[in-house]
């Protein structure tokens, strides 16, 4: 779910299933104020993430109990453990590792890659073919385009190593 939102990982992991499940259907579209900038942002639910939804709601009933979709105050993303009669949400790091063990099952290397450059990802991959900063400013959820100037300098500097290294160019 992380990819392709702007969500950021504290964002996703507060979600209650109220939030995107209703009267026993999947929303078509999440809405979600951040921790970080205060600001309201809107997830359209694709249909990978419907199914993925589906799958983890049948999941749920047998792990947890069987009607858990059904409490809307319950986390979309529990850990298991209980405060009280209440799941409380899957922790930062644990989901952290969650991520970093399915990258390293596809073969990349986890160090290199993490909850952040998810997020990041397709902002920076539209901002490399359309050069708009405003919009990929808008994509990531950034209060100012200087923030996003950050992240573009990053993907610039590493683009321009690898033109030194191809071309053989030297400073």
């Amino acid at each position: 779910m992380q990819v392709n939102t702007s969500f950021r990982s504290s964002d996703i992991l507060k979600l209650r299933i109220g939030e995107v499940f209703f009267q026993e259907q999947f929303k078509n579209q999440i809405w979600n104020r951040q921790n970080k900038t205060d600001r309201t942002n809107m997830l359209s639910i694709s249909s990978s993430i419907l199914f993925d939804l589906k799958e983890a709601l049948a999941e749920y009933n047998r792990l947890f109990f069987p009607d858990y979709f059904s409490h809307p105050e319950l986390p979309l993303f529990p850990s298991g453990q209980k405060q009280g009669s209440k799941f409380v949400p899957l922790a930062y790091s644990t989901y952290q590792n969650i991520i970093k063990k399915l990258i390293r099952a596809i073969g990349l290397n986890p160090d290199l890659y993490g909850t952040h450059s998810l997020r990041s990802a397709v902002p920076l991959e539209f901002f490399e073919k359309e050069g708009d900063i405003v919009t990929t400013s808008h994509m990531f959820g950034h209060r100012s385009t200087a923030t996003t100037q950050i992240y573009v300098e990053e993907v610039a500097k590493k683009k321009a190593s690898e033109m030194k290294t191809k071309y053989n160019f030297s400073d």
